[in-house]
């Protein structure tokens, strides 16, 4: 255990490193003197004005979480948030996600499967927003056929996300698939893939119950197109700061800014894609220097180091102490039956 926590300590420390190389390549070819200097230069009201902005994102994102993490209230909700975010800013991209469910077990007594639907829900929300942002830029911007390509994976993503969100029927004919795939292929594989069937039926549970909250999915998704609404806005007050006369239209910063988020999520590197890809693109579509867009990367990056760092701290030290009252909670049914499954030499077959 202690070998593979290292190994993956080791890893993320080297996706980090890898990120932080990518940005001190883009500031030795832009030039990191005008980078600089153009930061010393900025307007400190727009400035002021642009981190309250983005404390208004991470309180929408909050809210946002709360919502969907139902069972913690919201100083907890948000503890889980704010460190489960902080990890992503440190590791590749899911690690954070992975962190939040350990959390929300370990001191708050919900399953992890719970707060991983949560996690889908959200993430769907925003990859769904970010993906279909930036098709949008590759067609108004990128003329040419490998628009098809791109159009065709993002129907497919789409189509992914809506079988997740509104077809839990999806989860039912992946568990028969994964069975009947290691059907008569030995013991172990067979018991595997039984495993797999009975976590995927039990996930299904834990979608379904936010399927049956209609009100609370549309709320989630107006959240989510308001944030990344205001973070364009962030961005186009960042770009008055940084002494651009005339920044581009802001539902053209919001097709820029989901285009690097989504090469930074598809790439896992916790830094150096969105900025390169965020530089790159003020500059290529618009005619804005390379010094200012890495001026308003690296001032958007340091205030998510700085605020969910400090956030993430905080809520590492004031965690309270789990409840004995959930320490003792009863088994579930489900859980009495994973036991009987591992008890039994031949696995059952489970009906879905």
């Amino acid at each position: 255990m202690e070998r593979k926590r290292a190994t993956n300590l080791a890893i993320n420390a080297l996706m980090f490193v890898i990120g932080i190389v990518i940005i001190a390549l883009m500031l030795y070819f832009i030039g990191a003197e005008n980078v600089i200097e153009v930061m010393l230069k900025a307007d400190p009201y727009l400035l002021t004005l642009s981190i309250l902005l983005m404390l208004s994102i991470l309180s929408i994102k909050l809210v946002r979480w709360w919502l969907l993490q139902k069972e913690a209230n919201f100083t907890n909700s948000s503890r889980v948030y704010l460190i489960g975010q902080a990890m992503n800013l440190f590791a590749p991209i899911g690690t954070g996600e992975i962190t939040r469910a350990a959390i929300a077990k370990t001191k708050l007594g919900i399953k992890a499967r719970d707060t991983m639907a949560a996690v889908v829900i959200e993430r769907i929300s925003d990859i769904t927003f970010l993906v279909a942002m930036a098709g949008i830029c590759i067609i108004l911007f990128i003329p040419g056929q490998e628009n098809l390509i791109f159009i065709i994976i993002l129907i497919a993503i789409l189509a992914i996300a809506y079988f997740l969100l509104f077809k839990p029927q999806f989860f039912d004919r992946l568990a028969v698939f994964i069975e009947k795939l290691f059907e008569k292929r030995g013991k172990f594989l067979t018991r595997l893939s039984l495993k797999i069937s009975i976590s995927i039926s039990k996930f299904k549970g834990a979608i379904i119950k936010f399927h049956k909250r209609k009100a609370l999915l549309a709320v989630n998704a107006v959240l989510t197109v308001l944030g990344w609404v205001i973070e364009a806005v962030v961005t186009y007050t960042l770009l008055l700061a940084f002494d651009v006369a005339s920044p581009p239209f802001i539902f053209y910063l919001l097709v820029v800014n989901a285009t690097s988020w989504v090469a930074r999520t598809f790439l896992f590197l916790p830094v150096g894609p969105k900025e390169v890809t965020f530089i790159l693109l003020l500059e290529n579509l618009f005619g804005i220097a390379g010094d200012i867009g890495s001026a308003v990367a690296l001032t958007l990056l340091a205030i998510n180091y700085i605020g969910l760092g400090i956030g993430a701290v905080v809520s590492i030290f004031t965690f309270p102490p789990r409840p004995k009252v959930k320490e003792e909670e009863k088994e579930s049914p489900e859980d009495d039956e994973d036991r009987e499954n591992k008890g039994n030499k031949e696995p059952k077959e489970t009906e879905i």
